[in-house]
């Protein structure tokens, strides 16, 4: 399965069918397939990829197996924040001494160069 998003311009043809701007087509065939963008400059999504055979529930930002794990994925996210927000304010400003970093869940912190 193949799925091509048109992100961009003023839509496109993607094997024979018109996707307008901000519209997704998926196209069931493994072979050549012919995309044609009109006179507008066009970016497109392309996802490709196999089946992974297991169930899929998807709720906001989580995707998980099932229902029960997207409502124990909203419970830790609710609870913990997954690891917490260290500052007393809720926006993304840290202020002039904090630059961005990622903490890691061995403790690793890591600082761009």
């Amino acid at each position: 399965m193949r799925s091509f998003y048109v992100h961009r311009g003023a839509g496109m043809r993607v094997a024979g069918v018109d996707v307008p701007n901000e519209h997704r087509v998926e196209i069931d065939d493994s072979g050549p397939i012919a995309l044609e963008g009109g006179t507008e400059e066009t970016e497109v999504l392309f996802l490709q990829g196999r089946p992974i055979g297991e169930p899929v529930a998807v709720n906001g930002p989580f995707v998980m197996n099932t229902q029960e794990e997207l409502e124990q994925a909203y419970a830790d996210y609710q609870s913990t924040q997954f690891g917490g927000w260290p500052w007393g304010r809720n926006d993304p400003v840290h202020g002039g001494e904090q630059k961005r970093f990622a903490t890691h869940l061995d403790g690793r912190v890591e600082e761009p160069t």
